[in-house]
């Protein structure tokens, strides 16, 4: 039988009859949380290597025209 002991970082602590500690995955962590996270950055990252290149005239119009 295996009895949660104690939540950690990283999902549920459990403990199997063995004595050895295994840690369960929530809901949303692991590949999910990251997926979530690279598509956050995403936009970012593209915008910078455009800004590498060199942007058209209006959109540096734009950029500086933004209040800080």
């Amino acid at each position: 039988m295996v009895r949660p002991v104690r939540r950690l970082q990283g999902g549920t602590e459990q403990r199997p009859r063995g004595g050895r500690v295994r840690a369960v995955p929530q809901c949303g962590e692991g590949p999910v949380a990251a997926a979530v996270a690279l598509r956050a950055v995403l936009p970012w990252t593209t915008a910078l290597t455009d800004l590498q290149r060199g942007l058209p005239g209006e959109w540096l119009d734009r950029i500086e025209a933004r209040p800080n």
